[in-house]
């Protein structure tokens, strides 16, 4: 027995011996099988702190590309309703200028006032279009609809060439993404935008006098107006949707780069890890076979 008096102190080293290299054995073996060089940030000492902070920024770009692509969804729903609008306000435009080629009598004063109020309700659908359940056109008042083109306190009559926004029941503040930087990039326009409101002023005073010239070149130049400022929106949300998608772009570069770090940081060197499994296996069998040999010797042998 390796406890015989004789023997003890050298088995008692032996059995020590084994168990450290049986320790390093284990930590070697969990390298090799998960490429880590330890299972916890503890376990890689001095490169800790700079281990953590990668992993934080993988984190950050990681959601900021998640939060980007949901907000790139938003702006083409915006981007396909302006264009939309702009399409409905060039056949309104085309309309009112073949109206106001021909003399209108009582009999179209109806039919006219149908056709605005259709218009109308067509252009509320479009101001409060939602996509995600968020209202693209109420800037921050996400959750409530943009207009109401048929409440009574909007009247733009009693003065046709001043701008009216009454109708608008949003935030004046636009929808945007906004990134961990700071970064900040609208993704629709409110309501109460100049094209919209020219536009919506336009068929209103249209519905209130369908027949009279004066009112009819007032609206035609009004959609005209608004056709141009739609054309300039539709710009503006396409140089939006590029900016999100170069950001989604830098942020899979920077965490590819982030992540070649943190391997660098926190992955073992799986050759030399093999290497060092052999070599403690080697050291193990040679201490079990010098404590065996130990076990079997007797000092009465000796005398």
């Amino acid at each position: 027995m390796i406890g015989r008096v004789a023997t003890f102190v050298q088995g008692a080293w032996l059995m020590r011996a084994d168990m450290a290299i049986q320790s390093k054995l284990a930590d070697v073996q969990v390298q090799e099988s998960s490429g880590r060089k330890a299972e916890t940030f503890g376990g890689i000492a001095g490169d800790a702190a700079q281990a953590l902070d990668v992993q934080g920024q993988v984190s950050r770009l990681t959601a900021d590309s998640k939060n980007a692509n949901a907000a790139m969804n938003q702006l083409q729903a915006a981007y396909s309703t302006v264009g939309d609008m702009a399409s409905l306000a060039t056949t309104i435009e085309s309309q009112l200028a073949s109206m106001m080629s021909v003399a209108g009598g009582a009999t179209d004063v109806a039919s006219r006032q149908q056709q605005a109020t259709n218009w109308l309700a067509d252009l509320a659908a479009m101001a409060n279009q939602t996509s995600g359940g968020v209202h693209l056109f109420s800037g921050q008042a996400t959750d409530a609809p943009a207009v109401d083109l048929s409440s009574p306190g909007y009247d733009p009559t009693p003065a046709p060439a001043t701008p009216d926004t009454t109708y608008f029941k949003g935030s004046t503040t636009p929808l945007s993404y906004v990134g961990s930087d700071g970064r900040r990039v609208t993704l629709a326009p409110t309501a109460d935008a100049p094209a919209f409101e020219q536009l919506f002023r336009a068929v209103s005073l249209f519905a209130a006098a369908p027949t009279t010239t004066a009112t009819l070149q007032q609206a035609y130049d009004l959609v005209g107006q608004s056709v141009a400022g739609l054309g300039l929106m539709q710009q503006t949300l396409s140089a939006s949707t590029t900016s999100l998608n170069d950001l989604v772009t830098q942020n899979s570069a920077k965490i590819d780069a982030l992540n070649k770090i943190g391997a660098d940081l926190t992955g073992a060197d799986l050759s030399q890890a093999a290497v060092l499994v052999s070599q403690y296996q080697t050291q193990i069998e040679a201490l079990y076979s010098t404590i065996a040999k130990l076990s079997s010797l007797s000092l009465t042998k000796y005398l």
